[in-house]
């Protein structure tokens, strides 16, 4: 199944904004991590990659190391 770019794109920028926030906003953090798992249920790989990013966000360590292996292990 194709990657939907332009949304994965989107969710990227809104993760790098927040990143530069000094209090990410958990709204859209939460709205994001939605998203993101649209994209995981979607087929979509790059979904596991913005969840591990927005578990770095929220310094969850555990979440981004399984987040991004799986994201890893979709890629393949």
């Amino acid at each position: 199944m194709p990657v939907p770019q332009p949304k994965a794109n989107e969710l990227i920028d809104k993760i790098n904004q927040l990143k530069m926030a000094e209090q990410p906003n958990l709204f859209a953090l939460a709205s994001i991590k939605r998203d993101a798992e649209r994209l995981v249920k979607a087929g979509a790989g790059v979904g596991y990659t913005l969840l591990g990013m927005v578990a770095c966000i929220e310094d969850n360590e555990a979440e981004m190391r399984h987040f991004h292996r799986a994201a890893i292990a979709n890629s393949l």
